[in-house]
């Protein structure tokens, strides 16, 4: 995964990962990258979590103009690492969440927060939960996006 894509999950090389990535369809941008290449066995992922996460937004209600939220799709030792050092916590989990800043009246763009996901925790609850990796993946977007709690 090397390329931010649109909500609908359409890719455009002029938005590579790091740019400032297309808009959705209630202008919430989404900011994805990924760190494993376990991900490149799910292609779709990108779209997968730009859907939760607008359909999370429509049902969380009006945006602030420019609202952002980053999404790293991990794996299970670097959320480990991740979890050790802010819950100190030293396990994996399928993911954490860091709420964003309150907006500071000063004209900024809205930072909601940052999302780490990990590929293979993600994909063993999936397996015992009986459900497909990309349900279970959009769930968990969707979920975390929310609520209030940095993981299940």
């Amino acid at each position: 995964m090397n390329r931010d894509t649109d909500a609908a999950g359409a890719s455009d090389p002029a938005h590579e990962i790091g740019t400032r990535p297309e808009k959705s369809s209630l202008a919430l941008h989404v900011d994805l990258s990924a760190d494993s290449a376990l991900w490149d066995r799910l292609p779709e992922a990108d779209a997968i979590v730009r859907r939760a996460l607008d359909a999370a937004a429509r049902h969380e209600g009006p945006l602030p103009v420019g609202a952002e939220v980053s999404v790293l799709l991990t794996d299970d030792a670097r959320i480990r690492e991740m979890n050790r050092i802010w819950r100190n916590q030293d396990k994996p989990t399928n993911v954490l969440s860091f709420p964003g800043a309150a907006i500071n009246g000063l004209g900024t763009v809205p930072m909601l927060g940052d999302i780490a996901i990990a590929f293979e925790t993600v994909e063993r609850e999936a397996a015992e939960e009986d459900k497909p990796f990309a349900h279970h993946l959009s769930h968990l977007a969707c979920l975390l996006y929310t609520s209030d709690a940095a993981d299940e």
